[in-house]
């Protein structure tokens, strides 16, 4: 099993063929240099005292628990351990062995590729990842070294601020009467294949160098993995390749390694979760979108070959998005394809949990939270005899309002049988946990459990997005989507203060657009008082509009 799983991304890389291209063409030098700074004792205390006491221990041994207790007393020789490792470019190598532990999936139980891996490292390893993320993340950030396309693993981003991205773009192609192509490519094991001396390169050519670009060198060399199977353990093999998984620090290595994606690209617009990767390509035509799609996919596949990332083409799809009219008068499509193999055409498509059809009117999506909800609803049934109505409560908020909320912003121009069918599985839920009949009004149930309507949840969760939109606690992608009607002060949060509203500048030709995001914010915004939006923080914004959304009500 460990030789299974050390070998994945060195198996897969030596399958590709040479590059005729070289990886550094796609690289862009920077004019700044990154310089690690010594942490202070605060960050140990800080950083014991916030990681759960049932953290996976490593092969180390040393638990969680312990070094919370012990922190006072050792804060100060784990500060000099780190700062030294940083000032030396060294990463301490009893740090580097990780202890996996398969799970399995399903199908044969024999097959070792039926099973994830779980890696679990020491977890004095991922205090000196913390402090390393933390420099080398503020670094990047401060010289606008990441490529706005990213929205995976960064503070602020989101997969609801990625969906909303895509989905306004396409929303207001559709209103311009336009066709969107979109290409979800599945990576194969991206993780796994990542190339140690290529992400070192890349490093270097961000102003990684000297003593700290050794350190990178040091944290990805002669690393190893131990397997686990119930008391068993395995003796280490050396992992050559890939990102340590089960890291703090591994996560951003790996966006920095496919940051330069972008740059390959003449026609489209990618967008990235991590790995998952979404690129749109909008047209008239039916041949201009597959002249278009298919000569970005060539440089796409030049991009990863040069990278040593393999694409999995069978996983990989596309799908027309646009009006009924125009997906079916596009008629028959010439193939898209990449590497000369044809990519799937699907008329749904599954990116980051939310189920997306080529005319946007969600009926999958919607599907999907009714089964899923049900099927949790049953659950409730069976086990509400022996459990309090409280304890019932808390399950219903962390089973079931996680299904209704995931994304909603993205979805929630709902039509209204598509509402109803959600607003019957919440009261159908209230009755189970309060033993209610037909012979109660939901909204009573509701009532008594403190619950909202899903559409006025959605409303609120709306309102409170559109805040940290317009007070720039969110992706530059959507803050810059909006203006302010007010020009009087060149102060911009000022802006947002008194009686200024969202100016929409541009009408809406069709119900496309009328679903946007850009147009369901600013009319949701644009509908609020004054004294709401000019809340100085979130808590009071809240607070401001539940009194003024109860007030209404009455």
């Amino acid at each position: 099993m460990n030789t299974y799983f050390s070998n994945i991304g060195e198996a897969l890389s030596s399958k590709l063929k040479d590059s005729s291209t070289d990886f550094r063409a796609f690289l862009r030098p920077v004019q700044s240099d990154f310089i690690f700074q010594p942490i202070s004792i605060d960050f140990v205390v800080k950083f014991l005292s916030k990681m759960p006491v049932n953290k996976a221990t490593g092969l180390d041994n040393i638990s969680c628990r312990l070094l919370k207790e012990a922190a006072p007393a050792i804060a100060a020789t784990l500060a000099n351990i780190v700062n030294k490792s940083l000032s030396l470019g060294i990463f301490p190598s009893g740090w580097k062995t990780a202890k996996v532990i398969p799970l399995f999936k399903a199908n044969d139980r024999d097959d070792p590729s039926n099973y994830r891996p779980i890696s679990i490292l020491p977890i004095l390893s991922k205090l000196c990842e913390r402090a390393v993320f933390n420099q080398l993340y503020h670094y990047f950030a401060v010289h606008n070294l990441f490529t706005k396309y990213q929205s995976g693993f960064r503070p602020l981003h989101s997969t609801l601020t990625a969906l909303l991205d895509a989905t306004n773009e396409w929303y207001a192609n559709m209103d311009k009467g336009l066709t969107n192509l979109v290409v979800a490519l599945d990576l194969a094991k991206a993780f796994d294949t990542v190339s140690h001396q290529i992400l070192i390169s890349k490093l270097q050519y961000y102003g990684i160098n000297g003593l700290n670009l050794e350190f990178f060198k040091s944290y990805l060399r002669d690393r190893k993995q131990c397997c686990i199977i119930e008391n068993s353990i395995s003796e280490p093999k050396s992992v050559s390749c890939g990102i340590p998984q089960g890291s703090i620090l591994g996560p951003l290595l790996f966006i920095i390694y496919i940051n330069d994606i972008p740059c390959c690209l003449d026609y489209s617009k990618p967008r990235l979760y991590a790995d998952d990767t979404l690129i749109s390509f909008v047209a008239k035509s039916a041949t201009e979108l597959q002249s278009k799609t298919n000569s970005d996919l060539k440089k796409i596949s030049v991009w990863l070959l040069a990278n040593k990332l393999s694409l999995n083409v069978v996983k990989s799809e596309y799908m027309l998005i646009g009006s009924r009219f125009k997906v079916s008068s596009i008629g028959s499509f010439a193939p898209i394809e990449i590497n000369g193999s044809g990519i799937k055409k699907v008329s749904t498509l599954k990116h980051l949990g939310v189920y997306i059809d080529e005319n946007l009117n969600w009926h999958t999506h919607i599907d999907f939270i009714c089964k899923k909800v049900g099927k949790s609803i049953y659950g409730l049934k069976q086990i509400r005899d022996f459990i309090p109505l409280s304890t019932l409560n808390t399950m219903y908020k962390a089973l079931i309002q996680p299904t209704f909320d995931y994304c909603d912003l993205v979805w929630s121009n709902l039509n209204k049988g598509q509402a109803e069918r959600l607003q019957k599985l919440q009261n159908r839920a209230a009755r189970i946990i309060t033993y209610q009949g037909y012979d109660v009004r939901s909204a009573d149930i509701l009532q008594q459990l403190n619950w909202n309507k899903l559409q006025e949840r959605r409303d609120e969760r709306l309102c409170l997005f559109m805040f940290d939109v317009l007070n720039e606690n969110c992706p530059s992608y959507l803050s810059n989507l909006f203006k302010m009607r007010s020009s009087d002060s060149s102060d911009y949060k000022s802006k947002l203060r008194g009686n200024d509203q969202i100016e929409v500048q541009h009408i809406p030709k069709t119900d496309f657009f009328r679903s946007s995001f850009y147009y369901r914010g600013a009319k949701i915004w644009n509908s609020l008082p004054s004294e709401i939006k000019s809340a100085p923080t979130k808590n009071i914004f809240k607070k401001r509009l539940l009194r003024w959304r109860t007030d209404s009500a009455q």
